[in-house]
């Protein structure tokens, strides 16, 4: 059993009644990833978010592996299309130089469209200030948010 690995319930409000439809797991869920903490879904309901940042894979931005599991707590963000069959997984998004305890997708939102991605790294220690900070120093828990389109 996968303690904390999380998860995210759909349900569908029709005909004035809330019912459930689906759950959704992380690909490859791992005890305390929290997957699920923090969600967001486009109007349409044809892209949901998740974000994951107790997710612990190695990799960096766009791809990657998520069985990887040599960065402890750098977070994770997934994306799902809607589908015939439910959601289907479209997106593992890691922060582009992910650390250990980044919690990178703690927070997740995106616009009503789904077409921008807003993602919170509270834990993030990369230092800089402002609008894409040059400085790579490290400063504990400075925090970051990324902005995709």
């Amino acid at each position: 059993m996968l303690g904390d690995s999380g998860a995210v319930f759909a349900f569908e409000f029709s005909l004035g009644a809330w019912s459930y439809d689906l759950k959704v797991k992380a690909p490859d869920p791992d005890e305390g990833d929290e997957f699920g903490r923090s969600v967001t879904l486009a109007s349409d309901g044809a892209l949901l978010f998740v974000g994951v940042g107790e997710e612990d894979g190695g990799s960096s931005d766009f791809g990657g592996d998520p069985a990887r599991n040599d960065n402890n707590q750098s977070g994770a963000v997934f994306g799902f299309r809607r589908s015939a069959e439910g959601f289907v997984r479209v997106l593992y998004l890691k922060a582009p130089l992910p650390g250990t305890d980044f919690l990178f997708g703690e927070q997740v939102v995106s616009s009503r469209d789904g077409r921008v991605l807003v993602v919170g790294s509270p834990g993030e220690a990369l230092g800089g200030a402002g609008l894409d900070p040059g400085d790579v120093t490290l400063e504990n828990s400075a925090g970051a948010v990324y902005v995709y389109e």
